[in-house]
């Protein structure tokens, strides 16, 4: 359980020069505080937990932190050198790193479980930038263990940006079966750094793996054994053995776009059996820029005019529309980015996506905890696309389809073709399109099934768009997901750390609070909620303020916080992962 507490509170100071703002919690073998130094400067202070330090090589945690204290890159998290102080007979050792507003990719993995291709190379590239520099030092430097411990999202100014963490306690500890984030990042490293032996090339491996990690949420090859109870040795002899045995588990396993150079890059980079390796990180950030360049930029860069054909697609199309129904959705980037690119784009620069054989999606499923924004996303997409909208609920259905006539869902389907372009959305679509084989199905549904399966397939071709959400994707009918029905399932998972802060600041606006009200501590605070949920706490911190004739202020957010925890639970977000993997 996590602690909600640290040795030293809130305004307390350490070693007499930091006054403590706040604890963040525990990561990384120390207790995390957000600190105010001699400048009133915030930095982040890593006090290494007392009762860790005899279990740790000082000695060469030092070493690290001097070297790196004194160089300074965009992309490389600038720390202090070791130091410690005493009280009473306790001897305590902290570092401090600048501050900065995000948080670690291993948090936002967490929650999103993966991350879209085009974030993910964006990502990589900013730490290949860091990588670079450290290899250029006149004393080379080689990681050969990057993970995504690591690596530092930063929120700030709206933008997104990854940084590298280039110490971590944690990978200093003394051999310790208890420590399980050193077992795992022994899946990011090379058969030669296993062994002993460290190159620059093998940055290239831990790099690469890391990008298949967080597009597919998989490590390249799946590892049998049990990660807490096997022991160091043992599961470094064993991945060796794996990675020499069986196959890397190509990246178009788990999605569906995977173009064959993108492919290469994984191959080129993991694959111990190709016979054209990367020599050096160098190629690997050729490849990867060149990639995203292509596919990503071509668009952009060869924008065409609209067309006749083009514009009978979008036959009732509001231009005034366009750009305003998904910006009313607060935060969300990657989900907004996926739309646009995947549903958006194809119907409105239909020339250029039929140049490459790319035909409109005929539906998507979304799906991920309640109160995440999967209806109001629906909603804002149709009044992005001018598109006429219908949204059936299992209550509509529950009188007239489950037990009505197959007729009346093809009329359904006639309104929406006679409004078209019409948006259908399908909300809580396990209630209303069950797996078949359920045994509490009833039987005369069996028909109804088909007739709403056979209206759905390719109804993109009478300018038909179907978008379902579910709670629950594993018990839905599977045949709905078949190619020409929905086409593409879309996780909307827990908001991440900008969405949280967007989210607060509108839910607080007009509402009389404290000046210093500090959103950024109140986001921090609510990791696992769901959008839902972050509502929930601005109304009862809002009305404990109102009882009390004071402002809304933080210790009313705590008292919420601590009474009411998320309404989404990690055995939840385990099953949505496991979807995920089999979808």
């Amino acid at each position: 359980m996590k602690k909600k507490h640290g040795i030293f509170q809130k305004r307390d100071y350490i070693n007499a020069i930091y006054q403590v703002d706040f604890y963040l919690g525990e990561n990384d073998a120390c207790e995390i505080y957000r600190v105010f130094d001699a400048k009133n400067e915030l930095k982040l202070l890593k006090l290494i937990k007392p009762d860790l330090v005899s279990n740790v090589d000082l000695k060469k945690i030092a070493i690290e932190l001097k070297r790196f204290s004194g160089l300074c890159h965009p992309n490389i998290i600038s720390n202090s050198e070791l130091s410690s102080f005493q009280i009473k007979e306790n001897t305590y050792y902290y570092y401090v790193l600048d501050f900065i507003s995000g948080e670690s990719l291993e948090h936002l993995l967490n929650r999103c479980l993966t991350i879209d291709i085009k974030k993910s190379c964006d990502i990589v590239l900013n730490i290949i930038k860091a990588v670079l520099f450290l290899h250029d030092l006149d004393e080379p430097y080689i990681f050969g263990n990057i993970t995504p411990n690591s690596v530092f999202i930063n929120y700030e100014d709206n933008g997104e940006k990854a940084l590298i963490i280039p110490v971590l306690v944690s990978n200093f500890l003394f051999d310790d079966n208890k420590n399980h984030q050193q077992k795992i990042s022994y899946a990011y490293q090379s058969n030669a750094v296993l062994s002993g032996e460290v190159s620059i090339v093998d940055d290239v491996y831990a790099v690469v793996t890391l990008l298949y990690k967080i597009i597919t949420g998989v490590f390249p090859w799946s590892y049998d054994f049990d990660w807490e109870v096997s022991g160091h040795q043992f599961i470094k002899n064993r991945i060796t053995l794996h990675r020499e045995i069986y196959p890397l588990k190509k990246i178009s396993h788990y999605i569906d776009f995977a173009p064959k150079e993108f492919e290469s890059i994984f191959l080129k980079a993991l694959d111990n059996h190709s016979a054209d390796n990367y020599l050096n990180i160098n190629e690997l950030e050729k490849d990867l820029n060149k990639f995203v360049q292509e596919k990503y930029n071509f668009i952009k860069s060869n924008k065409v005019e609209k067309t006749h054909e083009q514009s009978n697609v979008l036959n009732s199309v509001n231009e005034d529309k366009i750009n305003t129904g998904l910006s009313k959705v607060i935060g969300m980037l990657d989900v907004k980015e996926l739309l646009k690119n995947d549903v958006i784009k194809p119907l409105q620069e239909t020339d250029a996506y039929k140049k490459y054989g790319i035909q409109p999606l005929n539906g998507i499923l979304l799906y991920g905890p309640a109160g995440c924004g999967k209806t109001y996303i629906a909603k804002n997409l149709a009044e992005e696309l001018g598109f006429y909208y219908i949204e059936i609920k299992p209550s509509d259905l529950a009188s007239t389809y489950i037990h009505g006539t197959q007729e009346k869902i093809g009329k359904l389907f006639q309104k929406a073709e006679a409004n078209a372009p019409t948006l259908i959305f399908i909300d809580e679509v396990d209630a209303i399109l069950p797996k078949r084989d359920l045994d509490n199905l009833n039987p005369h549904y069996a028909a109804e099934v088909n007739e709403f399966l056979a209206q759905m397939t390719d109804c993109m071709s009478r300018r038909i768009f179907i978008i379902a959400a579910t709670n629950r994707p594993e018990i839905i009918e599977p045949a709905i997901l078949r190619t020409g029905r929905l086409d593409k399932s879309i996780y909307i998972g827990l908001p991440d750390f900008n969405t949280r802060m967007s989210v607060l600041k509108f839910e607080l606006q007009n509402r009389p609070c404290e000046k210093d009200l500090d959103i950024y501590h109140l986001a921090m605070m609510t990791t696992c909620y769901a959008l839902s949920d972050l509502k929930f706490l601005v109304n009862e911190a809002a009305k404990l303020a109102l009882y009390n004739s004071e402002l809304i202020n933080g210790e009313y957010f705590k008292t919420a916080i601590n009474k009411y925890p998320s309404s989404v639970s990690q055995d939840q977000i385990e099953k949505y992962e496991q979807f995920k993997s089999k979808a």
